[in-house]
């Protein structure tokens, strides 16, 4: 036996344990580190550590597939490990086409990371034969595994599929709890939300700050300013105050309720912890309650610092600069987020809208701001003229 295969083992769990404390920096340094001291690219030990590591630390999945491609005979945890760096990356779908490959019998950890691949690619006929196989190895009975079917039925709109499974639960914790609300919360189904809270307390189950978030959301699209104060009251007394994403909600609810004074002071009281959803929130209740100038100076101290605006705080954009070429008195402009994209012109700092599908521009007699949908062939505004005619054009064909 040679000098380098006496000292395999000893390189790979030297390797091993750095990998356990390395930075995605480091990574491809202790794999190079592997290679010239021998250890083969094929090493299914390595190659589980070095897929492991890959993708815990979120590196591309490139990466963490050229090594799986590479060993002979992965074991289940290797299988697992790469379908739940896919189920975790932006591209998930790749964890259900490996999947389908996979080369030994799924385990307990198999399922969920699959289920939230399927959730991300909202594929209900996947996820319901996903179920069947579920049922079939007999792992519908775990507690992880329930929490995974509830989560995918909601986040794929399946309202009554997810109720049932969480009726069918004979322990339900706070994740279960938060799944079927916060399913209900992001489609449209404020009512359920509050009657599924109200049931939530009687159980004696305490609500956490996801909990809060749906709730504070079903409370801003019901305009149920009472029940939202109550709320917060519940998340100073507890401590979930300090949640930033309790608080943005909260600060959303005020603003759609028209409560721009209390909005301004949760978002004061968020402090440097403030995001992108923060300024979002504030500067369009400010915008749609009249306080236009307001709004698009809050606007700039967001550009000033360093965030990237959304859609909505483009528009709010455009809308200073038709005032000031239109000599209107526009304070904000609203977007049709679903089917127009905004990018920006760094040299020119100007914004421009793309790639509209069809529609109108019309001017809301009833405030002084501007509605923009869609347009019909007006797919490319290279500035701010551009813009400008297509107002001018818009309104003299509609009567305005």
């Amino acid at each position: 036996m040679s000098t380098t295969d006496n000292r395999t083992p000893y390189i790979v769990r030297k390797c091993i344990a750095l990998l356990q404390i390395c930075s995605k920096f480091k990574l491809k340094q202790i794999h190079a580190f592997s290679i010239r001291h021998g250890i083969p690219v094929n090493n299914s030990d390595m190659g589980k550590h070095l897929i492991y590591t890959s993708v815990s630390l979120s590196v591309p999945m490139n990466y963490a597939h050229n090594i799986f491609t590479q060993i002979q005979s992965p074991n289940v945890f290797t299988w697992n490990t790469m379908i739940r760096g896919y189920a975790e990356s932006e591209n998930p779908k790749p964890a259900i086409e490996l999947y389908h490959h996979m080369q030994l019998k799924p385990d307990t950890h198999t399922y969920p990371f699959l289920l939230k691949a399927v959730s991300k690619v909202v594929d209900v006929k996947v996820g319901e034969k996903i179920h069947s196989l579920v049922a079939k190895n007999g792992f519908e009975s775990l507690l992880f595994v329930q929490n995974s079917l509830l989560h995918m039925y909601a986040a794929c709109g399946q309202f009554e599929s997810a109720y049932k499974v969480f009726e069918l639960m004979p322990e339900k914790d706070i994740v279960a709890w938060n799944s079927v609300i916060n399913g209900y919360a992001l489609n449209g189904k404020p009512n359920e939300v509050l009657t599924l809270y109200k049931r939530m307390g009687s159980e004696g189950v305490e609500p956490d700050g996801f909990t809060m978030v749906s709730l504070l959301s079903a409370c801003a699209d019901l305009a149920t300013l009472a029940l939202g104060r109550r709320a917060h009251v519940y998340m100073v007394k507890v401590g979930l105050n300090k949640n930033l994403h309790a608080n943005n909600a909260l600060l959303d609810l005020y603003a759609k309720c028209g409560t721009i004074s209390e909005a301004r002071n949760i978002f004061y009281e968020i402090g440097i912890e403030r995001n992108v959803v923060s300024w979002t929130s504030l500067i369009v209740g400010l915008a749609v309650n009249g306080f236009g100038e307001e709004a698009l100076e809050h606007f700039k101290d967001m550009e000033r610092e360093g965030l990237v605006p959304t859609l909505i705080l483009v528009a709010l954009k455009l809308a200073e600069f038709l005032a000031g070429y239109l000599h209107c008195s526009c304070h904000a402009v609203v977007i049709d987020a679903a089917s127009s994209k905004f990018i920006m012109s760094s040299s020119k700092r100007v914004y421009r809208a793309s790639k509209y599908k069809g529609g109108y521009l019309r001017h809301l007699p009833s405030c002084d701001w501007i509605y923009l949908s869609t347009f019909a062939t007006l797919k490319d505004f290279a500035s701010i003229k551009a813009f400008e005619r297509a107002w001018v054009s818009s309104s003299q064909s509609r009567g305005l």
